[in-house]
């Protein structure tokens, strides 16, 4: 029952009840005001986060349809990479917090199978995003964007690998604390690796909104400011959790 998101009428219809015979004492502890209050405070400003990453995105796709026929490799580059790099891969980190909607009534198991498959989508997106500026015959692929977007890729595919090494379905252990000491450290690893990919991307992206071509194309000059300021805020509520878990796990082993 602890795998699984359920509350008293999923047990009473549910064939899995556990039945209790005898006298029992069941204890139920209501969480601290506070607590609750910060979680729900949280969960609104995740449900914030996403629209914002949906309106920002959506405005950047928007832009790649304004690329001729004859430029069609730059169009995919901007739309497979933003499909990539900052939606899926940012809602996949998304599905392992709790108080992200679709992830509540999930089992935590089910909830690293969405985060994998999420995950591994996006990685696919962003390497064919990658692939693409080879194809779009760019003035100069050494710039500030083109570097942190390969790196962020470099970081999501060494990430992946090594959560196909954590996410061992077949294992009994569901929380770090009951992982080996080698699996526990790929699993630091891999969330070190996630998060600066997912920061990478965030800077990639924010270099991309602030070009020239972006700025000439927006009806409203200083609508690239809101673009830049909705990433670097879906960034942080999303990085958050993770961030956080790594600087208790540094400050544990300090």
């Amino acid at each position: 029952m602890a795998d699984r998101g359920c509350n008293l009428e999923c047990v009473k219809e549910g064939d899995n009840a556990i039945e209790f015979v005898g006298p029992v004492k069941i204890v139920l502890v209501d969480q601290p005001k506070s607590a609750y209050l910060r979680k729900t405070c949280y969960a609104a400003l995740i449900v914030l986060a996403q629209m914002m990453m949906a309106t920002t995105t959506i405005l950047v796709m928007f832009y790649s349809l304004s690329y001729k026929r004859s430029a069609c490799f730059k169009a995919l580059h901007v739309f497979l990479c933003t499909v990539g790099l900052q939606i899926i891969m940012l809602s996949g980190i998304l599905s392992l917090n709790n108080l992200s909607g679709s992830s509540a009534p999930m089992k935590i198991s089910d909830c690293r199978f969405e985060h994998l498959f999420l995950e591994w989508f996006g990685l696919a997106s962003a390497v064919a995003g990658v692939v693409t500026i080879f194809f779009s015959e760019y003035s100069s692929l050494f710039t500030t964007h083109s570097c942190s977007g390969i790196a962020a890729t470099g970081m999501a595919i060494l990430c992946a690998i090594s959560g196909l090494f954590v996410y061992d379905f077949r294992s009994a252990a569901n929380f770090p604390e009951e992982y080996s000491p080698f699996r526990r450290f790929l699993n630091y690893s891999h969330q070190l690796l996630g998060s600066l990919a997912i920061f990478l991307s965030s800077v990639c992206f924010i270099l991309g909104v602030t070009k020239t071509s972006f700025i000439k194309w927006l009806p409203l000059y200083d609508m690239h400011y809101y673009a830049v300021m909705f990433c670097i805020f879906y960034t942080v509520v999303i990085l958050y959790k993770p961030l956080k878990q790594l600087l208790y796990i540094f400050y544990y082993f300090a």
